[in-house]
């Protein structure tokens, strides 16, 4: 198999797979400052494909943009990383929107310096959150309702067995009296 474009360095080859350095793949956290919002999921898919949109620039998004600082710089480091707690510092010059090139996923939720932040799905595909100027500490954290859902009924089962057990003695101890 061949690079899919010119710039891609072959890295390793075992049993006949290759791969392939990409430099110039974005990175897997980023600041951008201009955001454009589509009407509609498949209207931002779109736009993301098209040729008109600089993904290392502008965030695409469903719904309304939210107003960025349109400068640039700035910068990004992910200090902890697991599959259900994103940790990250952001430096932002003006106001801008972090990406993480992360999938969306409804049950993430996150903060910045401890208050909650909206999750934007960026590019039909990834999160993104806004950050004021300044440094800021962004925590995403993975809690889906079906956790909290499965944990209510574990607890529902736990008190349904415990009431037919203390009920249950006690109408024997009836019935044998």
């Amino acid at each position: 198999m061949k690079p899919l474009r010119p710039d891609q360095v072959e890295v390793s080859q075992q049993n006949g797979l290759k791969v392939y350095l990409n430099p110039s793949a974005l990175d897997r956290a980023r600041l951008v400052y201009t955001a454009v919002g589509a009407p509609s999921e498949k209207a931002a898919k779109d736009l993301t494909l098209s040729n008109t949109i600089a993904p290392e620039r502008v965030a695409v998004v469903e719904g309304a943009a939210p107003d960025l600082g349109g400068c640039s710089g700035g910068s990004v480091q992910i200090s902890r990383y697991d599959p259900s707690l994103v940790v990250m510092k952001a430096d932002a010059p003006c106001r801008g929107m972090l990406i993480l090139a992360d999938v969306w996923f409804p049950g993430w939720k996150a903060t910045v310096d401890g208050h909650p932040a909206k999750i934007y799905k960026a590019y039909n595909l990834v999160r993104g959150v806004v950050v004021e100027p300044g440094k800021h500490q962004v925590v995403m954290t993975y809690q889906p309702m079906s956790v909290f859902a499965g944990l209510a009924l574990g607890l529902l089962g736990i008190a349904t067995c415990v009431a037919i057990c203390r009920f249950g003695s006690l109408s024997r101890s009836v019935v044998a009296g």
